[in-house]
């Protein structure tokens, strides 16, 4: 099963595939002085500069295991998205993590009962939600950016319709997820000309019959499809961005990869749909989940940040 979970793993983690020594001694150096505070059963982290006046709030991927990586005796030992964005503003702004639930710093919890029950929309959007709000009611800011890769992409809507302080949100960012409920971005990938894994695309060719099952024991965690319980995916199967999207009236950027196996660059592009009135949709031909090289990393935050700068300016494409 295990196996499954880090085949599934291995299309999120494009951004920090190859980490260099320099690379994970920084890293280290991150993991080691990051903040973290709790609320409730909220947990999240945070880097802190004096007297800043933007906050990042950064949603992690999917996993089964800390939104900070892995760690065997204090070193850590596995690498999230949370490094690339920690290296690319931490001293420019302050940055706040949120914790999945029921999980805790460098800790992996694939056989976790607790964890895997809670794996949904709603739990992590709340979650993430209440640590959100717990940082907002102790620090003022001018700008506060909700920025998500994949799955984290994904809540990003939820996450804000279940704040309280939402007033107080400048703006969105989706890396590699957009607005289609994922069995939809599913069976266009299981019809994708792109190249992928053959045992992802053998059983993105089954989504249909595995939603039915799904459906049928929509709680379970013993039953397994594509490296996880049915109960995570009778949710995600059940959840659709863009009905969420809808209602949020700060603005939002959609950057996508033409090459994403994980989510089509679609539903992305179905944003532009919506009648957002403040809307952005960058692509990049030929980007995958994630950027596999330096220029196509630098040119994404490149982009990102030129969009925190001018954020508000109206419907723009690329």
């Amino acid at each position: 099963m295990k196996r499954l979970v880090l085949l599934y793993m291995g299309l999120l983690l494009a951004l920090v595939s190859c980490v260099s020594s320099p690379e994970a001694r920084l890293f280290q150096r991150y993991y080691d002085e990051i903040d973290h505070s709790t609320r409730g059963s909220s947990t999240y982290y945070r880097w802190m500069v004096p007297g800043s006046r933007r906050l990042i709030v950064y949603l992690e991927g999917s996993g089964l295991y800390s939104v900070l990586g892995t760690e065997e005796t204090g070193r850590l030992d596995s690498y999230t998205v949370s490094y690339v964005i920690l290296d690319a503003w931490k001293d420019s702004a302050d940055i706040l993590i949120p914790e999945k639930p029921g999980m805790h710093k460098g800790g992996q919890f694939y056989g976790d009962a607790s964890v895997l029950a809670s794996y949904t929309v709603e739990d992590h959007a709340s979650s993430h939600a209440r640590g959100i709000d717990d940082h907002l009611s102790r620090y003022q800011y001018d700008e506060v950016f909700l920025v998500g890769f994949s799955e984290g992409g994904a809540l990003l809507p939820a996450v804000y319709e279940a704040m309280e302080r939402k007033v107080e949100i400048t703006g969105l960012v989706a890396v590699g997820a957009g607005v289609m409920n994922q069995y939809d971005e599913f069976m266009l990938l299981a019809e994708s000309p792109l190249s992928m894994n053959d045992q992802y695309r053998n059983g993105l060719s089954h989504v249909a019959e595995a939603r039915e099952k799904i459906m049928q024991d929509p709680q379970s965690i013993d039953r397994w499809y594509l490296g996880w319980p049915y109960r995570r995916w009778s949710s995600y199967f059940s959840y659709t961005p863009a009905n969420l999207y809808r209602d949020v009236p700060v603005p939002v950027l959609f950057l996508h990869g033409e090459k994403d196996t994980s989510s089509p660059v679609e539903s992305s592009l179905a944003a532009r749909t919506l009648g957002l009135s403040d809307c952005t949709v960058i692509t990049y031909p030929e980007m995958g989940h994630g950027p596999d090289t330096d220029e196509q990393r630098t040119r994404l935050f490149t982009d990102i940040t030129e969009w925190f700068a001018g954020v508000g300016t109206g419907v723009t494409d690329r």
